[in-house]
């Protein structure tokens, strides 16, 4: 279950993310945080949850799969 903590943390991911991705959209920083966010969705222990997405949001960004629809748009 996320927590209001939880959800600043997730906030606070996509702003650090954004300041070290300039060359991304603020709005695709977030999409992409969102995403991975959710993909923890079912998780019952939440502890470690904003860190994971932090780090596998940051890769994602840093190494974008030109697959991935956000790619075109940044």
């Amino acid at each position: 279950m996320r927590t209001d903590n939880e959800l600043a943390k997730i906030a606070e991911i996509s702003t650090r993310l954004t300041s070290r991705h300039p060359e991304v959209s603020r709005g695709t920083v977030e999409t992409v945080v969102r995403e991975v966010h959710r993909d923890f969705e079912g998780s019952r222990v939440r502890d470690f949850v904003p860190l994971l997405v932090e780090r596998y949001a940051g890769a994602r960004l840093s190494h974008p799969d030109p697959d991935e629809p956000w790619v075109a748009n940044s």
